[in-house]
């Protein structure tokens, strides 16, 4: 049996991610395997602090935040600022080492989106020494290496990963929690037609860590739930919890 945490994205709640990814739970619970999901612990207070519209009417903004307020959903692992970086990132950065230091020890973390983003940064810590961890639909803290390139262009009209990689660097205000360079095998899973972190975003990836296998699954930003795709990955997460003992 082994021991993972849980990492959800953007305006998730841990019970939420454990709904959405059900067969991936049910998968991994059928061989005994403990998933601990965790809620984000940033509070987004109103949804006018969200990073995009709810709705073209005031009235109707107020009723899907009521809806998001009342599932615990609410909530983040930091905010993105084009000033200030990633807002309230080393709170999250801070609980997530009490947290693992108190409830572990973990042979992996398992991240969604956001989550997979503060779990990139959280496995180079050379406190803990991971077995496995699983990034679906993750990317690393990037901005352009050309400042007068747009950000947003970059992540959105690149197809080629050279290209994209050639054109991003890891933001100066966190290489620290990339320079280790951890042996840590990294499931790197993502979606072939993902609009939220494109594919190139995510496979960016390879270019930070050097123990790196990739997964890609048709659709979108989640956590892939048809058995055909999971099964494959299953087994490969036997096979490598199984040559770490």
């Amino acid at each position: 049996m082994a021991k993972f945490l849980v990492l959800p994205g953007y305006l998730q709640s841990g019970k939420i991610l454990a709904e959405k990814g059900s067969t991936f739970r049910k998968l991994m619970t059928k061989l005994n395997h403990q998933l601990d999901y965790i809620d984000p612990p940033v509070i987004i207070e109103k949804y006018q602090d969200l990073v995009f519209s709810l709705g073209d009417s005031e009235e109707e903004c107020n009723a899907k935040w009521q809806k998001i307020v009342e599932s615990n959903a609410n909530r983040c692992w930091f905010q993105h600022s084009d000033t200030n970086g990633y807002v309230k990132f080393d709170e999250s950065y801070n609980y997530l080492v009490k947290y693992l230091k108190e409830n572990g020890p973990y042979d992996g973390i398992i991240g969604f989106s956001q989550g997979s983003g503060i779990m990139l940064t959280i496995m180079n810590n050379p406190d803990f020494n991971f077995k496995l961890c699983m990034s679906f639909s993750g990317f690393c803290f990037t901005v352009p290496a050309d400042e007068k390139d747009d950000r947003i262009n970059i992540n959105y009209q690149i197809e080629d990963p050279e290209e994209y990689n050639r054109r991003n660097i890891i933001n100066k205000e966190y290489t620290q929690y990339y320079k280790n360079k951890p042996t840590t095998k990294l499931f790197n899973i993502f979606g072939d037609s993902d609009m939220v972190v494109p594919k190139v975003r995510s496979t960016f990836v390879n270019s930070i860590y050097p123990n790196v296998e990739n997964f890609e699954f048709e659709g979108g930003h989640m956590m892939p739930n048809k058995k055909p795709f999971l099964r494959p990955l299953i087994e490969r997460i036997q096979e490598v919890l199984e040559s770490s003992d």
